[in-house]
């Protein structure tokens, strides 16, 4: 029984030192670059920032939320960082440890630990790493389908009331200077971000989020 724990212990060793050397760029699979996917549950997400040795940075996730309210609670919750998603969603977790009353965040919470509803600065770091032409963009976005999962949008969606919505992502941060809203960033614009959504009384139609994750 020593002898297999030791083995373990041996393994995952190697296994933490192989991830620990590993250096990625912009667009790398996460955790394995060259994943093969026959078996894309491998993948945990695509990098979308790096630091400059290419060991630690973020990734997004492959699936993305959509038609989840912000928040069903309303008032403001002072989640003001516009670069860091997590300190965002700490503020939440400690109003709502389950994050009962706030559907994106609880489903970023549902991928796995370590996922958050990103910042609005991590959005904007996200879009750039999309690219800025349409073939860049399409190669990412095909990355994103061969590992099972749904293209970032830069599309128009139409509501069940008929009323065209660009594509635009979500963020957890509130607008200081207006409580009851959060920072949206359009996908098929390079636009600026916009105080998009009002966390309460806004429809959850065409409402997308993604999440991301440090590493």
């Amino acid at each position: 029984m020593k002898t297999v724990r030791l083995f373990l212990i041996a393994a995952a060793t190697t296994v933490s030192a192989a991830l620990s050397a590993q250096t990625y760029k912009v667009g790398d699979y996460y955790p394995n670059p060259d994943a093969d996917l026959s078996d894309a549950s491998g993948v945990e997400g695509i990098v979308f920032e790096v630091s400059e040795d290419g060991k630690h940075g973020k990734i997004f996730s492959l699936q993305e939320g959509r038609n989840l309210k912000w928040s069903t609670v309303g008032g403001a919750d002072y989640t003001d960082d516009e670069n860091d998603g997590q300190m965002n969603s700490d503020i939440i977790m400690v109003l709502e440890p389950e994050f009962n009353g706030y559907p994106a965040f609880q489903w970023a919470a549902s991928l796995g630990e370590g996922w958050y509803i990103p910042a609005i600065g991590e959005l904007e770091a996200l879009r750039e790493a999309w690219g800025t032409t349409n073939a860049q963009r399409r190669a990412l976005n095909k990355k994103i389908e061969a590992a099972g999962g749904t293209p970032l949008s830069n599309s128009v969606h139409v509501s069940s009331k008929g009323g065209n919505m660009s594509a635009v992502y979500y963020s957890s941060t509130e607008n200081p200077q207006k409580r009851n809203k959060v920072m949206s960033l359009s996908f098929n614009s390079f636009s600026g971000p916009s105080d998009g959504v009002k966390k309460l009384s806004d429809s959850a139609e065409n409402l997308l989020f993604r999440a991301v994750k440090k590493f």
